[in-house]
């Protein structure tokens, strides 16, 4: 779990979210064989999926979801409005692209660990043929 956590951080790092690394959750699951990074973040959860316009079918797995273009005030250039609490006043944007931070680590795991199973498998079979191959020998 914490290469897991680790390989997050780094990724959190490499997209500019740094200042929201803090409100990574983390915990073991499955009595301990399996394990969950999960973040409650909207910043993190927008970055993630994309907004707006331009973020739409930009994450890997958008098929699941659709955008919600209804819920904010559009501008005559299409642009979204909306009142950014942090420096107190209205901007617009068109939306950004999904950076599927959660999505790539997913699948970087999933590749290591069958990576993992294929040499793990590999050294089984080759123990129990040397094996095989001594037992011939002796007997």
């Amino acid at each position: 779990m914490n290469l897991s956590y680790n390989l997050m951080i780094e990724i959190f790092k490499r997209t500019n979210l740094s200042n929201h690394i803090k409100n990574l959750n983390k915990e073991i699951t499955d009595n301990g064989y399996g394990f969950r990074i999960w973040t409650n973040d909207w910043v993190v959860i927008f970055n993630e999926y994309g907004t707006g316009i331009v973020g739409s079918g930009t994450h890997p797995n958008s098929q699941n979801y659709q955008y919600n273009i209804q819920t904010s005030y559009k501008d005559k250039n299409g642009r979204w409005v909306y009142y950014n609490e942090d420096i107190e006043s209205y901007v617009s944007t068109y939306g950004m692209k999904a950076k599927h931070m959660f999505y790539d680590l997913e699948v970087m795991l999933k590749e290591k660990m069958k990576e993992f199973y294929s040499i793990a498998t590999e050294c089984a079979i080759n123990d129990e043929q040397y094996q095989s191959f001594i037992n011939s020998l002796s007997g």
